[in-house]
């Protein structure tokens, strides 16, 4: 509980830096020098991110709560029935929206958006180690495919 509380009394920083960020993005003179409109963008991605996932939770929290009301006020049996199998719904996702706004209040590595140069070769061995570095090459190369990057041949 005390980490999102501390979370709560954030929010209103990260609203104020976005709007801040959202003037920065409009004035012409920033787009002058491209790293820092570079970064400037990055971090307005980055707090509109938080934001939209911190108004989620609170948007999910507020059906719950409406729906244990109508649990335990609501007269008809059917409605009642339905908002406890929105409510047991509800609460699977709550966890999980937690979860991703903790991932995304956790700072960015200034080193994941940069680019690599891998350099694989075979070592002393002859054809074996040749058929190494083939598969270990195709490993890599499918394993950056599948987190979409891509991969240059050089």
């Amino acid at each position: 509980m005390a980490a999102e509380e501390a979370l709560v009394a954030r929010i209103p920083q990260i609203r104020a830096r976005k709007n801040e960020l959202e003037i920065l993005v409009a004035d012409p003179d920033l787009h002058r020098d491209q790293k820092r409109a570079v970064e400037t963008m990055r971090e307005h991605s980055r707090l509109t991110a938080i934001l939209e996932s911190y108004d989620s939770l609170e948007s999910l929290r507020q059906e719950i709560r409406e729906n244990r009301e109508m649990v335990t006020e609501e007269q008809d049996q059917e409605l009642r029935a339905l908002a406890a199998e929105e409510l047991q719904r509800l609460e699977e996702q709550l966890p999980l929206l937690q979860q991703e706004l903790q991932l995304l209040l956790v700072p960015p590595d200034p080193l994941d958006s940069k680019n690599i140069i891998m350099e694989i070769r075979a070592g002393t061995g002859g054809d074996e180690a040749s058929l190494f570095a083939a598969d270990l090459f195709r490993m890599y190369s499918r394993y950056a495919e599948t987190l979409g990057w891509k991969v240059e041949i050089l």
